[in-house]
């Protein structure tokens, strides 16, 4: 069953989709843009980080610190600011 935008919904995004397919420039452009939240993004690779913990890929992961840094990114967003170099 399809799922039809309407007022009070929007059809989920898939951001663990979105960051396996899209280059970090691309997702860097959809995040200034206010296309895509930085939080959303984070939340999504972090998730596919706990979800292959078994492959033992990172030593230290600093997820709070990531979460902050990506509210004060959609924070600079919303302000019209401009978003460090890529």
């Amino acid at each position: 069953m399809l799922r039809r935008e309407t007022r009070n919904h929007k059809p989920k995004t898939h951001y663990g989709l979105l960051i396996k397919t899209l280059t970090i420039s691309s997702l860097q452009k959809r995040i200034a843009s206010g296309d895509v939240k930085a939080v959303d993004v984070c939340r999504a690779a972090l998730d596919r980080i706990e979800r292959f913990s078994e492959l033992n890929a990172f030593i230290t992961v600093t997820g709070d610190e990531a979460m902050a840094r990506a509210q004060q990114i959609d924070r600079a967003v919303a302000r019209a600011e401009e978003l460090p170099p890529r």
